[in-house]
This record gives structure tokens, sequence and C-alpha cells, in this order.
């Protein structure tokens, strides 16, 4: 428009607009890439949100034992911004061992692979000198991976809720480590930020600093598939029906 000052033509710039081949939006909803983000790199900005987001509600303090419970898009991008954020021990916990060797690609520093049938709060307290986990982030979107995050977590530490849990919580046993070992169980729904940093931090500097950190993590490999805006459907199937051959899908446009 006649009136943008901030931007220009052909300047890459990420929105939160749903998928789709044009919008029109104000200036001050596209934010401009760093030089050395290439486009595919910035379809990582939105989940990177939620994954600085849950940095924010963690309050990691420098040697601490963090736990992360789903090796997706979110969790992968966590496994590096938490050892930025000064974590001592990175545990990397998935079913896949696919994507727990992108964990460790990443600088997680121990994977458990859940799908063996062993316990995995009791294999994290053998690795911690029986603490547990300082934090857990649970990314799984399963009642029973956040039930397992709570038996992860040590006594008076807090689990990072990141997913969108819909529907009834089957499989949430609130009798147990939650209850007796006084967890803390933080929702760190994305379009706000920790309280607890309120003025210093809203959701605008959190976007800008996750744009900001783009530059530093590894993303190489993470895009498992692209495909054409107009095979949309056959994308979503994929992902809901194959989890076990994709970590980040990506559309694409003529």
């Amino acid at each position: 428009g006649a009136q943008v000052s901030g931007l220009k033509p052909g300047d890459i710039v990420f929105t939160y607009m749903p998928h789709q081949t044009e919008v029109v939006i104000r200036e001050q909803e596209a934010y401009l890439l760093p030089e050395s983000v290439s486009p595919e790199d910035g379809c990582f900005i939105a989940l990177l949100g939620v994954a600085y987001n849950a940095i924010l509600d963690a309050r990691i303090v420098l040697g601490e034992t963090v736990a992360i419970m789903g090796m997706g898009v979110i969790g992968q991008l966590l496994v590096q911004l938490c050892r930025l954020a000064g974590a001592g021990q990175v545990i990397a916990i998935d079913l896949l061992e696919s994507r727990l060797a992108q964990a460790r690609a990443r600088g997680a520093d121990v994977t458990i692979d859940a799908s063996q049938g062993g316990d995995v709060a009791l294999q994290v307290r053998q690795m911690t000198a029986n603490r547990g986990a300082d934090v857990v982030i649970e990314c799984t979107g399963s009642p029973k991976g956040l039930n397992e995050s709570i038996r992860v977590a040590g006594f008076n530490g807090a689990v990072v809720c990141v997913s969108f849990l819909a529907g009834e919580a089957r499989g949430l046993m609130l009798g147990d480590e939650f209850h007796h070992n006084r967890i803390r169980v933080i929702s760190s729904q994305a379009a706000g930020v920790n309280p607890e940093l309120h003025p210093r931090w809203n959701s605008e500097r959190k976007l800008r600093a996750a744009i900001a950190a783009l530059p530093r993590l590894d993303l190489s490999g993470l895009i498992t598939q692209r495909f054409p805006f107009d095979r949309a459907a056959e994308a979503y199937r994929l992902v809901d029906e194959h989890p076990e051959e994709t970590v980040q899908v990506i559309l694409t446009y003529p």
C-alpha cells in the first residue's frame, strides 16, 4: 500500500494468517525476517513462538534438568531453546525413535523411547540422583502424556503444559505424584505470556525475540514433506494418519 513505510516489495515477512494464496493485512501485522533466514525457515516462526512462550513460563535456572515430553516440531525447537536458556541436562522423550534421533542431533543429552514399555519416570530419576526433572515441558497433545510429565517431575517441580488438550482428560491421575510431590502444572497458552514477567514481556516482545533467535537454531531436516497448496487435504491426512513419517509439513504456492 502507498502508506506502508517500513516494508518494501520483495521483503520476506511472517504473518499469523491462515493458509491461503493471498492476504491483505496492516503493516504492523507483518514481521520482517532476518536476512540470514530463508522463507522455509520462516515457516517455523508460529510454533517457535509457542516454544519460546514455554521457556518464559518454565523460568529455567542455570544447570537444571529439563525433560521435554513429545518430539514434534515444538519439542525439537525446545531442545535447543532449553540449552540456550541454561539447562544443564536436556532429556527428550517420545514414542518414535526417528524423532528421538532428531532430538539427539539437536543437542539432547539423553533420549527415552517411551514405546518400549519401561517406566519413564523411574529412568529419569535414575539419571538425576533420584531427584526427577526440575522442569518438564509437555508437548504431546495427550492427557496420558501430561500424566507422565507429572510423574517425571521432581519434588516441587514444574510441568509446563504446551498442549491444547481438548475434551475430557482421561488417563490423568491426580492422586499420585501430582499430590505427593507438590507439582505445579502451568498452562502455557501462547496468546499471553507469563504474568510474572509483566510488564517487561508481552506477546509482541516474545514474537520478536523468537524471530531473533531463529538464526541460532538448527532447523535442517525438520521439514519432512512439501505439498502444493492444492493438495493441502492430502498433507493434513498424512499428518493425522502417519505421524511417524512427519515432523514439519509445509505447503508451497506457485
